[in-house]
Formats: C-alpha cells, structure tokens, sequence
C-alpha cells in the first residue's frame, strides 16, 4: 500500500513535472513568436527605405527621368556633323560574246554638317531641358504627395490599433455598466427603457469593435500599394510618425521652390521652345556636304571627292508654317497665364493647409484636458448612480460624454499627423525630401 501511494506520487510529481515543462516550453514559444513579429515591423523609417526601392509610380518616373536625359543628349548630338559610309559590289559572270563577265565596286563617304537651319537646334536643346525639368518638378510633385499617402496610412494604422484597445476598453466599460442597469432593473429600481438602452449600447461598442479591425486591414492593403508590395502577408508596423520639421511661417521660401511653379515654368520654357521651333520654318536650311567615293573593277579605281553648299528656302505651303506658329504663340500665352494661377494656388493651398494645422495641434491639447475631466466625472457619476444618487438619464449623458471624449483625443492625434502631412504636401516637400 505503501509502494503503491509511492508510486502515485512519484508518477503526479513526474507528471507535473512534465507539464510544467511543456507549458515553459509554450511560453517561450509564444515570446518567441511575438519577438520575431515584432522584429519584422516596419518603423516608419523603415516604410520610407522600402517605398524608394519599390514604389511602381516612383520606379516608373525615374525611368523617365532617363529618358528625359537621353533626349538631352540627343538634341545636342544635332550640333556635330554626321558621317555616313556605304559600299556595295556586283559580279557579272554571263558570257555576253564581247567577253566574259567581270566583277564591279563601289564604295562612298558623306560627311554632312548643317551650318543654319533657323535655330531650331537650340530650340531643340531648350525643349529637351524643359522637359528634364518637367520631369524633375513631377518627381518632387509625385514624393511629396506619395509623402503625404504614406504619413496618413501609416499614421491611421497606429490610430487604428490604439482605438481597438480603446474599443476593447469601451466594450467592458458597456459590459459592466449593462450589469449595474440590470441588476436595478430586476430589482424593480429601473426601468425597461434603460434597461433596453443599456444592452444597445453594449452591442453597439461591440460593432465598433469589429468595424475597426476591418478598417485596419484595409489600411493595411493601402500601406501594401504604397511600398510596392503585392500583399498584407507579413505587414505590420511599429512606433509612431515623426511630426514635422517645417516651420509654417516659411511661406514665400516654399512658394519660390514649389514644384508645382516649377513644373509651370518648365512648361513656359517648353512652350518657348516650341515657339522658337515654329519660327525656324520661315528660315532658309544650309548644309555643307563633302563626298569622297569609288567606283568600278576594283576598290581603288575612279575615286571622286565633291564639296557642296546646299540650301533649303520655303516659299509656299498655303499658311501651315503660319497657322503653326500662331499655334504655338497661343500655347506660349496660355502657359503664362497658367504660371500665374499655379502660384495664387499654391498660396491658397498653403494658407488653408496652415491654418488647419495650426488648429488641429490646439485641438489635441483641448481634446486632452476634456478627456481627463470627463474620467473624473464619470468616476464620480458611477459611484452616485450604484447608490441611487442619480438617475440613469443624468449617468447615460456622462458616460457618453466619457466615451465621446476617448475617442475625440486620440482620433485628434491622428489628425494632426494628416494635418501636418497636408501642410507638407501643400508646401511641396515630404519625407522622401529628408
């Protein structure tokens, strides 16, 4: 009886053992498991590196910036002279009764070199380094706004993932004030209405509960597009969005460098090349020519050389040139007047992006200290309404007005981040720009 006990207890003890073990073992995988999660977060840092290497909108325009430096380089190639060589030979083998057939060559150089044709190579220099400017200003336009995408998705997750603790908070709070009304309810001391209102309530912090995880995946594809990636697999984040580094009262320094008025002169300097283009065709084109070349039995025999001067002047095409010309000085005009309206909309932008700012960054210091007083007094109201001191309708209003300022103090915080990245954007600079 004895052994048997013995044994019982030595087989508990190897048991608990064992069990102890297994659950250390499922602890540390746990933690394990949340470090590594944790690991491949992305801080926002991290978000910016990885937009640069992989965002499609980014990677094509950088394309395209080479593109615009290849045509550069191009349009002056127009400067040089052009040497063109061809040869050719043919053999005759057919006995024609004069004799047999024989073998022909022939070969030539041409050395051509435009000396005038209106300016319209340097027009063409000008256009090709509009349009490098072009494509720089919609860079800058391009990272300032993917800038401001990647601040508001970044920092709407982090709202996201604080207001699911906070609606997890909500709930329990519904949860427990649903259990007080009860109570009184089935004690005669409440009525149906309250009652009813109360289990409403809970349901409906239960909704948001829900509705808030569906938004944060949803933010989290858009975070995906915005790094290039095809998925959410393995996409988190971690840390906060930096507040900017900008002073608001540098208006004038931000207008002057905008992108936005520089694509404008970009193509106020693309319409002026255009322009000058157009107003070449009413000039004569001159090209000097130097041929030197063979022909006949053999490579060497009955070479010539020839210089020439030739000379293009347009007489007649029935108003094209003209109408052409016309064309591009009314391109030129409208392109002028668009310069203007890009600057009155860039001060617009920039005075209502300011002013938005600046509001949203009191609002989170006024939504602090209406949340606090209104814990307080909701603290107060709890206690006053489990000993009868007050009524349901007088502690629903404090309750609400408890949850209502929750929320309106951290969604505050997310909207000034979105506030500031508009002012970003609106300033023309972001922080594909640091």
């Amino acid at each position: 009886m004895i052994n048997s006990k013995y044994k019982y207890i030595h087989n508990k003890k190897i048991k608990g053992s064992i069990f102890c073990l297994l659950l250390f073992h499922l602890i540390f995988a746990i933690n394990s498991s949340v470090a590594n999660a944790q690991e491949k977060a992305l801080s926002f840092k991290d978000c910016i590196k990885e937009l640069k290497e992989n965002n499609k909108e980014l990677v094509a325009l950088k394309y395209e910036k080479e593109a615009a430096i290849y045509k550069l380089k191009s349009s002056k190639a127009n400067y040089f002279p052009s040497l063109d060589a061809n040869a050719g030979a043919s053999s005759n083998k057919i006995d024609t009764g004069l004799g047999k057939g024989s073998d022909m060559y022939n070969w030539g150089l041409t050395l051509s070199q435009n000396l005038f044709n209106g300016f319209k190579d340097s027009a063409n220099v000008d256009l090709a380094y509009a349009n490098e400017a072009q494509n720089l200003a919609n860079i800058a336009i391009a990272e300032a706004r993917i800038s401001k995408e990647l601040k508001e998705v970044f920092s709407k997750i982090v709202y996201l993932k604080k207001y699911l603790e906070l609606s997890k908070k909500i709930t329990n709070r519904r949860n427990e004030n649903f259990d007080v009304v009860n109570f009184r309810y089935e004690a005669g001391n409440e009525n149906k209405g309250s009652f009813l209102k109360a289990k409403a309530q809970l349901k409906e912090a239960r909704f948001e509960e829900k509705e808030a995880k569906r938004e944060l995946d949803a933010s989290l594809f858009t975070l995906a597009k915005i790094l290039g990636r095809d998925s959410i697999e393995n996409l988190d984040i971690k840390g906060e969005v930096p507040h900017t580094k900008y002073n608001v009262d540098s208006e004038t320094l931000y207008l002057n460098n905008h992108p936005k008025l520089l694509l404008s002169k970009a193509n106020v300097a693309l319409s002026k090349a255009q322009v000058k283009i157009e107003e070449g065709d009413f000039y004569p084109s001159i090209d000097l020519t130097l041929k030197t070349g063979g022909s006949g039995g053999s490579v060497s025999k009955n070479i010539d050389h020839s210089i020439g001067v030739n000379a293009n002047v347009p007489i007649l095409n029935f108003g094209r040139d003209t109408n052409s010309l016309n064309e591009a000085k009314s391109n030129l005009s409208s392109m002028l007047e668009r310069e203007t309206l890009s600057k009155q909309e860039i001060k617009s932008d920039i005075k209502n992006a300011k002013a938005n700012f600046l509001s949203s960054k009191e609002k989170v210091e006024v939504n602090k200290d209406l949340e606090e007083a209104s814990e307080v007094r909701a603290e107060i109201g709890r206690n006053k309404y489990n000993i009868g001191m007050l009524t349901f309708e007088n502690w629903d209003i404090i309750e609400n007005d408890l949850i209502s300022y929750q929320k309106s103090s951290l969604r505050s915080e997310y909207e000034l981040i979105v506030a500031e990245a508009n002012f970003e954007n609106a300033i023309g600079i972001g922080v594909l720009n640091d």
